[in-house]
């Protein structure tokens, strides 16, 4: 499995990039802790075993590269916005439903905002109208069709966020 633990959300609730799964308590033995010079992984043989290769990525929220946003729509709409703290527009933005069992849904700037693929499948991009809101992701917010993508309301939302690089607006040219 492909975990992923982030600062924003608990610990103990890691979500699986290769799976629709909800996030589950999976208590401390996955993961420990966030610290100054990185994270402590648990004992189980998941994250953590004895003669096996391991690797991480570590992302730090930053202007024009990263970032990590939750929130929690309550209704169905076509065009749901979120803030975000980029400072730039994203290029890619991976989506995931943290209640329910749901695909993880893909925005990447090439494909636009009326086409998203699945993280978890296999399959190709799936064309839906307004999948990612009525206009464009901008350098402070991005939409999301909840109308479209979601399995039930209320729910909540994991989206990270990586910068699009310089085509987005990024840097100040020197």
């Amino acid at each position: 499995d492909h975990w992923l633990f982030d600062t924003t959300r608990a610990t103990n609730l890691p979500l699986k990039s290769n799976s629709g799964n909800s996030a589950s308590d999976v208590g401390s033995t996955y993961f420990n802790s966030f610290n100054n010079d990185g994270f402590n992984v648990g004992s189980n043989g998941s994250t953590n075993y004895t003669g096996v290769d391991f690797t991480s990525w570590t992302f730090r929220k930053a202007k024009g590269f990263f970032d990590v946003v939750t929130f929690s729509p309550t209704e169905y709409v076509s065009n749901h916005r979120t803030s975000h703290s980029l400072g730039c527009i994203p290029g890619l933005i991976l989506l995931k439903n943290t209640l329910r069992t749901e695909d993880w849904y893909v925005y990447h700037r090439s494909l636009g905002r009326n086409k998203y693929i699945r993280l978890n499948q296999t399959n190709g991009q799936t064309a839906s109208t307004n999948a990612w809101g009525t206009s464009d992701p901008t350098s402070t917010d991005f939409g999301f069709n909840t109308s479209n993508l979601t399995s039930g309301m209320p729910s909540t939302y994991v989206a990270y966020l990586f910068a699009g690089g310089a085509a987005t607006g990024t840097g100040n040219g020197s």
